[in-house]
């Protein structure tokens, strides 16, 4: 099966699909009523119709009817991370972010960062620590990524896009920041 441009192996069975690719298990509550398939996950749910009903031929699905969705592909971890280190000032700092993006819509964001300083003749010393973390659930709408935080009860929405890095590894771009999958994944 390919869904959002990955290639899945699957299993249907009571009511139970399950997707199974480089990214992980992803499991839908599914629904067949002659040519329409419900999928339902995290409360959400997206109906299907099928645009081709020869056996023998493509029996791809169309996108989904409704407006908001978990996208598939974009499930897994992401992350962004920097390092400066300038000696002949004396000091660096280093920051990374990740954001998890689960299968049931929910997700889990943290970051951590450190800063340090210091004089040549180490008579001056300075550092600096900060973390954050946030979770709650998640969706996309277009090129837009809805997130509502359980701690804050605030929803944001961010503009991301998919590409690879020179690497090859697949990334999602949010509000111009770089995340990189973090385990291996397919390019785009």
């Amino acid at each position: 099966m390919n869904f959002n441009s990955v290639d899945y192996r699957y299993t249907a069975k009571n009511g139970l699909l399950t997707l199974t690719g480089s990214d992980g298990i992803l499991h839908f509550n599914y629904t067949l009523t002659g040519n329409t398939l419900t999928l339902s996950i995290g409360g959400q749910s997206a109906l299907y119709t099928r645009t081709d009903t020869k056996p023998a031929q493509n029996n791809n699905l169309a996108q989904p009817n409704s407006n908001t969705t978990i996208d598939a592909s974009m499930v897994g971890k992401w992350c962004v991370s920097s390092t400066y280190t300038n000696y002949q000032q004396g000091g660096g700092s280093s920051h990374s972010e990740c954001v998890v993006l689960k299968p049931d819509g929910t997700y889990e964001y943290s970051s951590e960062g450190s800063i340090s300083g210091y004089s040549h003749d180490q008579s001056i010393y300075g550092f600096g620590n900060s973390a954050g973390n946030d979770r709650g659930t998640w969706k996309v709408q277009g090129n837009t990524l809805i997130a509502t935080s359980q701690i804050t009860n605030q929803t944001k929405q961010y503009q991301f896009s998919k590409r690879n890095n020179k690497n090859g590894d697949p990334m999602l771009v949010i509000d111009g920041k770089e995340f990189v999958t973090y385990y291996q994944k397919s390019s785009w």
